[in-house]
């Protein structure tokens, strides 16, 4: 009767053993899985940001330039 009982005791912790391990393995992995699709997307989304940006730059760069060319006229014209 003793024998079975540590037969049964060393089994059961054998198995609590497995499940601990396999489920740390699980976890580690669904972590690495979650941090490259958060990486990802966060990539995705500065990429859209830049080009959101470049955007905004193209479209106000001739509003600077005709800025800069009437602020060089008005300097020209005060130190005449």
């Amino acid at each position: 009767m003793k024998i079975s009982y540590q037969i049964l005791l060393v089994f059961v912790i054998v198995i609590i053993i497995c499940l601990g391990i396999s489920g740390w393995f699980l976890l580690r992995i669904s972590e690495s899985i979650i941090i490259n699709k958060i990486s990802d997307g966060d990539i995705q989304l500065a990429q859209r940001v830049g080009q959101e940006v470049k955007a905004e730059i193209a479209n106000i760069k001739p509003v600077l330039e005709l800025l800069t060319t009437t602020q060089e006229w008005r300097q020209m014209d005060a130190k005449a």
